[in-house]
């Protein structure tokens, strides 16, 4: 007997949210670089939901990634 459901068959109806802090040694002097690296994220299904520079050398994001990833 095979199974009914399968990942190759399903879709999920949510995603994954989750939340990462960096820590910076030097403050981030470069200005272009979130939008360098948002691309290359979803790339590996990974989205940046929003970041926000705590402070200087803080940096903290939200993002999502489907259950797959």
């Amino acid at each position: 007997m095979e199974p009914i459901y399968t990942a190759e068959n399903c879709r999920f109806a949510y995603q994954l949210r989750w939340a990462l802090a960096l820590f910076w040694r030097e403050p981030a002097l470069w200005d272009t670089w979130l939008q360098v690296l948002a691309p290359a994220a979803e790339q590996d299904g990974v989205r940046i939901l929003r970041h926000d520079q705590a402070e200087p050398n803080v940096s903290r994001f939200l993002l999502s990634t489907r259950a797959g990833v």
